[in-house]
């Protein structure tokens, strides 16, 4: 029997998945050359699964998009966030 997923399900997981990748991407660009190397082979495992796990090539540019999209919006919120400690 299925569970039925709710919508905070679906949050809690994201944000899990989320704090787990920032992890290991920490933890790697520590071993490396700083985050150049790890960004970039994260990047495109992430990228590869995508692509393999959607039903089309425009599905999974349509994600791609809105996960670019979703990632500017937080580093602006960072950004913002930093200008206003400077003042």
């Amino acid at each position: 029997m299925a569970k039925n997923i709710t919508r905070l399900d679906l949050e809690v997981f994201f944000d899990k998945a989320q704090e787990k990748t920032h992890e290991l991407m920490d933890e790697l660009e520590m071993q490396g050359d700083g985050g150049t190397t790890a960004v970039s082979a994260a990047l495109t495992a992430l990228i590869f699964r995508i692509l393999i796990n959607s039903p089309s090539i425009p599905v999974a540019t349509g994600l791609i998009a809105v996960c670019m999209q979703n990632a500017a919006v937080m580093a602006a919120e960072i950004e913002k966030d930093d200008e206003e400690e400077l003042h």
